[in-house]
């Protein structure tokens, strides 16, 4: 073999197995690779760590959502310019039976009606974006290493969320500014919940699997190469630690199907055998000691709980009241943005047969998403959502027993959550963590389309993906204005509504600041003695109800029914309060107040308390002196 021809071969087999972050120095590495890579870090290291103080709750109530789509736009829209500069788009194989789920969600959408047009267009947007964001990818043209690389980075922003998870466990009170801390000691990482910070680092596990087993492993420089066992480590010892039921049989089921993937190579290669043994070992036995302990005895108390069927674990509760709410429209469904005032009222019947159960607060999801969509999308959109399915189940069969079941290992954790929780739906890290292996899944021999554009038409898409990312960041940073406004809010205990007016003129927290400004209109009507505000509360809070059945809302109708001197109307609404949320002991409190006249002693109460605090607000601030 002559001198260049080896070289040539050198240079070919370096390329393919050299793993680094030194981008300017890697010769696969063209401009679409390096704007991928770019990007792709924003979206998985830095945006998921954002915070800010919030009332949590989900969607962009939670802070870092809103940085994550931020990034999630901006790299959607640089994949989807680089194909119209070609004029070219590249599609994964089986396209038309992925675009299903889509198609699905919107043919249900528009058959129902809009009944809710801000929760209406947000849902479809949030599937629409995340679509979007899945062809995005393919339009990079990510080699293997490239891939490799991409990986790599999806597992460092994990190990984050995992410190942050062990700094929350040690509760240092001095980095509450930075990140949430929860009173009771759990890891919930930037999440603010435990099965989601459970599921995220479940995930990490087959990742550091294949990562360490990869092609090329051996020959990475050697901080790449203890990355996959010190994650692994880092992310058993925290997910052993949260006793989330979900996270640890995901955790279990993703490593088991990624050993099996990769058990040909592991028995030549002892070694990295031993490494990752002890690195699971590290994190189970001596990371987190106690917590670990702590957290694996929750578990184990939770499944045999949950063994004990019936009405143990109230899920199973929910679960029947779906059904039920799904046999009453079972094609279309109910309609998108619905699930919270039908599922409320087939709950009231359902403890009509149950009255001795307690089901808990309002459900805004049934924890688990396919009966979410049959109850909104009927089995039209649960079609489209089995067809998807479908088509990835068979995409990772083609792939073999090694890839295939190491992707299958990946996918598995997020998969098994979506089945008894909500977590695309609280995290959007979650949500594109799932599309980025969806991706990996289908990268392989893809299509592609000749696009035959006219000069106007593609200076049209130009333009408008230049504009949908800007519009959709600026209304992202206005939410976490919002966010923040309603905070500074309720901090001040409602004498500052002046913080409401950017969530008032925000889509997506226009409802709960409403919500905030009735409330205190309501009193100060009391304080006033004012009818015209309670007649003003009843008519809104009447119809906010049929939408979401509010708990505090039903107690808080019942007080202005009572300021009018409608005591009739009071009864209605407590009632019809109880009826869906039994045993809800303010509600019963407040019955039995109404029904023995100390209810009007109670607005009494009420209206001294905001006149107080209007005099407080009122007042001026002492002077200070030098």
């Amino acid at each position: 073999m002559s001198r260049n021809a080896r070289a040539k071969r050198k240079h070919r087999d370096t390329s393919q197995t050299a793993f680094t972050f030194k981008l300017e120095r890697d010769p696969t590495l063209q401009r679409p690779q390096i704007l991928f890579f770019s990007l792709f870090s924003l979206l998985t290291l830095a945006a998921p760590l954002y915070y800010q103080q919030n009332l949590g709750g989900e969607g962009l109530y939670l802070p870092y959502n809103a940085t994550t789509w931020i990034a999630a736009l901006l790299l959607t829209a640089t994949g989807l310019l680089l194909a119209l500069h070609r004029l070219q788009l590249v599609i994964p194989r089986y396209g038309l039976a992925l675009f299903a789920l889509p198609a699905g969600l919107l043919i249900s959408g528009f058959v129902t009606g809009v009944g809710n047009p801000s929760e209406w267009l947000l849902r479809l947007g949030y599937v629409m974006g995340g679509f979007a964001f899945f062809i995005a990818l393919l339009q990079f043209r990510l080699r293997r290493q490239h891939q490799d690389m991409a990986l790599t980075l999806v597992l460092c922003g994990i190990m984050l969320q995992a410190l942050i998870g062990w700094v929350q466990l040690q509760q240092l009170p001095f980095l509450s500014a930075l990140v949430p801390i929860a009173k009771s000691s759990q890891p919930i990482a930037i999440f603010q919940q435990v099965n989601l910070t459970a599921s995220f680092l479940a995930t990490a596990l087959p990742i550091a699997i294949f990562l360490a087993t990869r092609p090329g492993a051996l020959r990475a420089r050697w901080l790449i190469r203890i990355l996959p066992y010190c994650g692994l480590a880092l992310c058993s010892g925290v997910l052993l630690s949260t006793g989330s039921r979900v996270g640890l049989l995901g955790g279990t089921l993703g490593l088991l199907l990624a050993l099996a993937g990769r058990r040909h190579f592991l028995r030549q290669h002892r070694r990295i055998s031993a490494a990752l043994g002890i690195s699971l070992l590290l994190g189970a036995s001596f990371l987190l000691s106690d917590k670990v302990e702590q957290g694996s005895t929750s578990a184990l108390s939770k499944i045999e709980r949950l063994q004990q069927g019936g009405q143990a674990d109230v899920r199973f509760s929910v679960y029947e009241i779906s059904l039920d709410t799904i046999a009453n429209a079972p094609l279309f469904g109910h309609g998108l943005g619905s699930f919270q005032s039908v599922w409320q009222e087939e709950r009231g019947k359902f403890q009509d047969s149950h009255p001795e159960l307690d089901i808990g607060p309002r459900y805004s999801h049934p924890h688990n998403e396919l009966l979410f969509w049959l109850v909104e999308g009927g089995l039209v959109a649960v079609a489209g959502i089995l067809i998807c399915a479908g088509a990835v189940a068979w995409q990772l069969v083609r792939l073999g027993s090694q890839r295939g079941l190491l992707l299958a290992g990946m996918l598995l954790p997020i998969v098994l959550h979506t089945q008894v929780e909500l977590p695309f739906y609280i995290s959007s890290p979650h949500w594109f963590l799932m599309l980025f292996l969806l991706y990996l899944t289908f990268s392989l021999r893809p299509a592609s389309i000749r696009l035959k554009l006219s000069q106007a038409a593609r200076g049209l898409c130009t333009a408008l993906l230049l504009i949908m990312p800007a519009a959709g960041s600026t209304f992202l940073l206005q939410t976490l204005l919002a966010n923040a406004g309603i905070v500074n809010y309720m901090k001040s205990r409602g004498q500052q509504s002046a913080f409401l007016e950017p969530a008032i003129n925000n889509l997506y927290f226009s409802s709960q600041a409403t919500y905030l400004i009735m409330k205190e209109s309501l009193l100060i009507g009391y304080s006033l003695n004012d009818k015209q505000r309670s007649t003003a509360f009843i008519a809104w809070a009447n119809e906010y109800l049929q939408q979401t059945p509010d708990i505090q809302l039903f107690y808080d109708l019942a007080g202005a029914y009572v300021h009018n001197g409608n005591h009739q109307g009071a009864l209605q609404a407590l009632e019809r309060g109880l009826y869906i949320y039994r045993h809800n002991k303010k509600l019963e409190q407040a019955l039995v107040a109404l029904k023995s006249g100390d209810i009007d002693r109670y607005l009494q109460n009420l209206a001294a308390k905001q006149a107080a605090r209007n005099a407080e607000a009122q007042s001026p601030a002492p002077k200070t002196t030098n």
